[in-house]
């Protein structure tokens, strides 16, 4: 297994396939006392040199765990995407080795696995299963891999958020003395939620991957996979959602308004009925569509409650009194044509999805 060998020949498939079977097999059982020889060993500690011949230390002296997943990494490097020119044989062993990558990842040690670039190297390959070429069967482990890596690499947008502080909560004598308040002529500084920390960036075409995927029609028989991956990277774009939304609601809704016409078509001839999938098609991109929708109006909420009141409630509400809270509270209203901006990109959201 050092990185000269040779590419996995369509004679070995089988065999490979059998080898990648049986270390997944291994692996799902193992405990913890497994897990940490998996890491803390090398294929030098278990190989036997006759006559003390000391072993290859660029190829042996990184880990099994690491070794492993490498090596399944190089077999679907070598694989062809396209499905034309793919046997059975080769398309199970795509399979066995993304399942293999899948369960490193969601082991312990699976940060150092994402040194490799796999989560880029998923998104590319899913790019073009999805584009009417790849197996239906390499796509669905395509996304179950993929997700696995996405949550590996980007586990603090997983977390759930911090309680946010109640607004109108005493403060101690000791935080009354250090507040900003104080320093300033309005508190509303102070009672900002903080900000959420940044986080790295989603691939770059993995935006493009969604919407490929979710509007190809040979990705029908695994939409609820598709459906399920868009759900789940939706925190990735938790900064960016107002961006980006638009252009999914009408995605989702060109393909919605196509599925419902063709399960309109299968009610009027009912003899291909039990084959249709027309029906299930619909409700999950309905789904996808009321997630996505929906996310950005939990994010717009978030937004709104961050930017601070333009008046406090003491103050005047006639002419002189807005007068005075507009001198008092200039720099809070910067936030507010962003957010007015992002109302109404929601709205217009709404609007599209209206039937």
């Amino acid at each position: 297994m050092n990185d000269n060998c040779a590419a996995v020949s369509p004679d070995d498939h089988k065999e490979c396939s059998y080898l990648l079977r049986t270390a997944s097999n291994i692996i799902s059982i193992l405990s913890h006392q497994g897990w940490i020889t998996l890491l803390t060993h090398t294929l030098a500690q278990l190989e036997k040199r006759p006559n003390g011949a000391k072993p290859d230390d660029n190829a042996n002296s990184k880990s099994l765990h690491a070794t492993l997943f490498e090596a399944s990494l190089r077999i679907m490097s070598e694989q062809v995407p396209d499905a034309t020119a793919v046997t059975s044989e080769g398309e199970k062993l795509q399979k066995d080795a993304l399942y293999l990558m899948r369960q490193l990842l969601l082991g312990p040690g699976a940060e150092d696995l994402m040194e490799s670039g796999i989560d880029d190297f998923l998104v590319d390959r899913l790019l073009v299963s999805a584009n009417e070429r790849g197996s239906i069967a390499v796509q669905g482990a395509l996304i179950d891999t993929l997700l696995a890596a996405l949550k590996v690499r980007f586990a603090q947008a997983y977390l759930p958020p911090p309680p946010p502080r109640p607004k109108h909560q005493r403060a101690a004598s000791r935080e009354r003395l250090t507040s900003p308040s104080i320093l300033s002529f309005t508190s509303d500084k102070a009672e900002r939620a903080p900000s959420m920390p940044q986080l790295p960036r989603p691939p770059e075409r993995l935006l493009d991957c969604l919407l490929k995927g979710i509007s190809s029609a040979r990705s029908r028989e695994i939409v609820d996979k598709w459906i399920g991956l868009l759900c789940e990277v939706l925190p990735l774009y938790s900064h960016s959602i107002f961006q980006i939304l638009l252009m999914l609601v009408e995605c989702f809704c060109r393909e919605i308004k196509a599925s419902f016409g063709r399960l309109q078509l299968a009610f009027q001839q009912t003899e291909d009925w039990p084959q249709d999938r027309s029906e299930h098609v619909t409700i999950a991109l309905l789904t996808g569509l009321e997630t996505c929708i929906a996310n950005a109006h939990e994010r717009l909420l978030v937004e709104e409650s961050n930017v601070p009141a333009a008046k406090s409630p003491d103050q005047t509400q006639g002419f002189f009194g807005n007068m005075v809270s507009g001198v008092f509270h200039s720099d809070g209203s910067q936030g507010r044509p962003n957010t007015a901006n992002d109302r109404l990109t929601v709205l217009l959201c709404f609007q599209d999805a209206r039937p």
